[in-house]
Formats: C-alpha cells, sequence, structure tokens
C-alpha cells in the first residue's frame, strides 16, 4: 500500500521551497500557486508515518516555511 499525501505550503519564499522539493524522490508534483497556500506538493511514501517524518523533517525544515497542512490519500 501506497500513502500519498497533498501537501500545502505557506512560506515566506514560494521560489525556495519549490527548488528544495524539485530533486526529492518523494515529491511526485510541486507548483506555486495563489489560494490559501503558496506551494502544493503532491508526495508518495510507503506509509503514513513515513510521510508524516517527511513533511516535519523535510519540508519543514526548508527556511521560511511557516506552515503546512496535509490531506492524505491511501492507495491498496
Amino acid at each position: 500500500m501506497t500513502t500519498k499525501g497533498l501537501i500545502g505550503i505557506k512560506a515566506l519564499d514560494p521560489d525556495t521551497v519549490i527548488d528544495e522539493l524539485e530533486g526529492k524522490d518523494e515529491v511526485v508534483f510541486v507548483a506555486k500557486v495563489d489560494s490559501l497556500h503558496d506551494v502544493v506538493a503532491f508526495v508518495e511514501h510507503e506509509n503514513m508515518k513515513a510521510l508524516s517524518k517527511f513533511v516535519f523533517f523535510t519540508i519543514r525544515a526548508i527556511p521560511g516555511v511557516k506552515n503546512t497542512e496535509t490531506t492524505i490519500m491511501l492507495d491498496e
């Protein structure tokens, strides 16, 4: 089973966040948006724990990230 997450990111500098995430294997899609969030990323991981760790230790560690919001989708 794969766990997918749609991550909404509020950031001081959205371009820096996009540059940091573009090369990551877990990131399927990343884009700058003009809505509630500044950046959205579609991320895949083997389980929910690994996805949570990626959000908290990789995405939130990027300088300028103010907040993240995750929507989880499970594949069977």
